[in-house]
């Protein structure tokens, strides 16, 4: 067997290639599913595609329940309105449950069970998000809005002061629509984006591959659709990349030896961990000495107990290992889709950017 880049994320132990071409911990004895060229690194990985299928399915079911409700509206306009927001809806959930469908990881899936979906969400402690949720995010990034492109100016700006730093191997956390991770790929070595989100992850893949995804957007948003717009992703074409992995994975227990990355980066993350300590750890782990953590997010924490930890961030990091480099609180727009129609409303929030190293 060869061994891969990857190690077990319960005994921390290289992985190992199997004869079906798998990953395979020769230690703890347990096989990590593969489709596509998306690696499912997790430890529980069976309720995690479980949990994906089961919401996917609810909501279409969801979705059958309001037509029915729909068509008993007695204004026509009302009901046109109602039945066009529902249908683009279940267009984009269709969509996702196809490349579910498509991929191997719909083998593992049996019978829905409520606790083992509990389990995964404890386990995961918070950080779960529907694929739908996403799908706005994917317009954004891989349509290039002013938005994304100030943001990844300001990732640029951060990794490029690093004189010293090695770009070897960059870890985009929590990467939702991927973008930042394929623009990233042309700096480093290597780049990994890492995601809890199957389907997401799934669609990510397709993008990277060539294909282009069509997605029907409700305007300004699914509970109150006034619009519909088609919009193909991405814009333009993408160049083939070789050095970017799509991986999912829980950002609490990275599949990464220690000491193995150059650069980690978070992205709208911190908010929604309860425990902000766990994945500070983590990361110092993952990270190379010397090696530079860049975040850009809402200056807050999930659990209310470390809510005011973000006034004093250089004492948090320092106790994590870090040394705080850079720190700048702005007001920036948050998925900012005005260029695509005009009845979207663009939220604008209090921002944290910092730049630490190990």
């Amino acid at each position: 067997m060869n061994l891969t880049e990857y190690v077990c994320v319960i005994c921390r132990r290289p992985l190992q290639v199997d004869r079906d071409d798998r990953l395979k911990c020769a230690s703890c004895r347990v096989k990590f599913p593969a489709s596509k060229g998306v690696q499912l690194l997790v430890k529980n990985s069976k309720d995690l595609i479980r949990l994906h299928q089961d919401q996917i399915s609810h909501e279409l079911s969801t979705l059958q329940t309001k037509v029915r409700q729909a068509r008993t509206n007695k204004t026509p306009s009302d009901r046109r309105l109602l039945l066009d927001g529902i249908f683009a809806q279940k267009k984009n959930l269709i969509l996702l449950k196809n490349l579910m469908r498509a991929s191997n990881f719909s083998s593992t899936y049996r019978t829905p069970s409520k606790t083992k979906k509990k389990i995964w969400k404890d386990d995961q402690k918070g950080t779960y998000w529907r694929a739908q949720q996403l799908l706005p995010y994917f317009v954004r990034d891989w349509h290039q809005t002013r938005e994304y492109k100030h943001t990844l100016k300001m990732f640029l700006g951060a990794i490029k002061s690093q004189k010293k730093m090695p770009r070897d191997k960059v870890a985009i956390l929590a990467s939702g629509a991927s973008r930042l991770a394929y623009d990233l790929s042309a700096m480093y070595s290597s780049a990994y984006a890492v995601d809890n989100c199957v389907p997401a992850v799934l669609l990510v893949k397709e993008i990277l591959s060539g294909k282009k995804i069509e997605l029907l957007m409700n305007f300004p948003s699914d509970s109150y659709a006034l619009k519909q717009q088609r919009i193909k992703i991405p814009a333009g074409q993408v160049k083939r990349r070789k050095n970017i992995q799509v991986i999912v994975a829980d950002i609490h227990r990275l599949p990464f030896e220690s000491d193995s990355l150059d650069t980690v980066i978070t992205q709208y993350v911190l908010d929604i961990i309860p425990n902000h300590t766990l994945l500070f750890l983590e990361i110092h782990r993952v990270l190379k000495k010397g090696g530079v953590w860049i975040n850009l997010g809402i200056p807050g924490f999930k659990n209310m107990a470390d809510q005011n930890n973000h006034l004093n961030l250089s004492n948090i990091l320092s106790e994590a290992g870090f040394k705080l480099q850079k720190k700048k609180l702005m007001l920036l727009p948050h998925l900012e889709l005005y260029e695509f129609s005009r009845l979207y409303t663009t939220m604008t929030r209090a921002t944290l950017f910092f730049v630490a190293e190990k």
